[in-house]
C-alpha cells in the first residue's frame, strides 16, 4: 500500500474536527456539499420590526485581501477576521450575504469562518457549501454562501444551480414578527462559458418566483449591470442601485464593487410592490483592503 501523506492528514482533521464539534458544522465531505446549516444564536431582536431595514452583500474573498496585499496562503488571521467583523458592523446591518466563504480548509487560520463572523456579530446565520477546494494540496474544504440575520432564520435550502460549476443559492425564510416574513436569496454566479449564464441565472429566477413571502436577491453575479441577465432580473427584482441618484450613487458607479476591475457585479435587487428603497452604498473605504470586493449595501422599508 503506498502512503499518501495528503490523505494522511485530511483523515486526521476529519478526526479531530467532528471529535471536537460535530454539532457545528465542522468538516463534510464531498458527498455532503449539498447540506446546509443554519443556527439561530440571537433571538432577542424578535417581535422588533423597525421602519427600515439595511441589508449588505460582500464577497469576503476566503479572508484574503485585497491584492497584491494579501496575508500569507493560510487565509485571514484573526486579526484580518475582525477588521472582517468591523467593516460589517460599520452599516449596522440586519442582513448579511457572504460569497466564497470557506469551511474546513487545513491551512485556514480560522476554520469556521461564519461561526466565528456570527459569534463576533451576535447574528442568526445560515452556510450552504457549493464547491469544495481540490486544486491544491491541503486546501481541501468547502466555499460557500452564508447568510447572517439579526432575526429568526427559517426554512433554510441549498438549491444547486450550476452542478458544472459547481454552483449553489443559499435561501432562506426570516421572521421578523409572527406576521412579518421575507424570504433572501444568496447566489455567487460564475457565468462562464456563457451557455452557463442563461441557467445559472435563470434557476436563480425560479427560486425567487416560488417565494411566496416579500424577496430580496443578494449576491457576487459576476456580470455587468448592462448584461442581458442582470437585466432580466431587473425586469422584475429591480437593481436597488439603479433607484438612488446621490454622491453615494456616484462613488459606486467610479470604483464598482470589484476592486482590481472597477466593475459593479455585486448586486441586492428587490421586489418593488413590497419595498422602497432609501439609501445605498459602500463600506467605508478604510475597510476596502479587506477583500478584493467591496461590501454594497442599501436600506429599505416595506411599503
Amino acid at each position: 500500500m503506498v502512503f499518501n501523506l495528503k490523505t494522511f492528514f485530511q483523515s486526521l482533521l476529519i478526526g479531530v474536527v467532528c471529535f471536537f464539534a460535530c454539532d457545528d458544522l465542522g468538516v463534510l465531505s464531498p458527498e455532503k456539499e449539498g447540506e446546509v446549516f443554519y443556527k439561530n444564536i440571537n433571538l432577542n431582536n424578535q417581535d422588533s420590526p423597525k421602519t427600515h431595514y439595511t441589508f449588505l452583500t460582500f464577497n469576503i474573498h476566503k479572508g484574503f485581501g485585497l491584492p497584491p496585499e494579501d496575508p500569507p496562503r493560510n487565509g485571514g488571521n484573526e486579526q484580518h477576521f475582525l477588521k472582517l467583523v468591523d467593516a460589517i458592523k460599520s452599516v449596522e446591518p440586519d442582513f448579511v450575504a457572504l460569497q466564497e466563504v470557506v469551511q474546513g480548509k487545513f491551512n485556514a487560520t480560522i476554520q469556521n469562518q461564519i461561526e466565528f463572523l456570527a459569534q463576533h456579530l451576535d447574528m442568526n446565520y445560515a452556510f450552504g457549501p457549493a464547491r469544495t477546494e481540490r486544486n491544491l494540496i491541503f486546501e481541501d474544504g468547502l466555499t460557500g454562501n452564508a447568510i447572517l440575520s439579526r432575526y429568526k432564520i427559517l426554512n433554510v435550502v441549498n438549491s444547486s444551480i450550476d452542478k458544472n460549476e459547481e454552483r449553489s443559492c443559499l435561501h432562506l425564510d426570516v421572521e421578523i414578527t409572527d406576521n412579518i416574513y421575507l424570504t433572501i436569496l444568496n447566489a455567487h454566479l460564475w457565468p462562464i462559458p456563457a451557455n452557463a449564464a442563461d441557467f445559472q441565472f435563470a434557476n436563480v429566477l425560479a427560486i425567487a418566483d416560488m417565494k411566496t413571502h416579500p424577496t430580496v436577491i443578494m449576491g457576487d453575479f459576476n456580470a455587468h449591470e448592462r448584461s442581458t441577465h442582470v437585466l432580466r432580473v431587473n425586469e422584475k427584482y429591480p437593481d436597488t442601485f439603479l433607484q438612488i441618484e446621490d454622491e453615494d450613487s456616484q462613488t459606486i458607479r467610479k470604483h464598482g464593487t470589484y476592486l482590481p476591475k472597477r466593475f459593479r457585479i455585486d448586486y441586492i435587487f428587490t421586489e418593488s410592490a413590497f419595498f422602497e428603497v432609501l439609501d445605498i452604498g459602500l463600506l467605508p473605504d478604510e475597510y476596502w483592503d479587506v477583500s478584493d470586493h467591496v461590501g454594497y449595501h442599501t436600506m429599505i422599508t416595506f411599503k
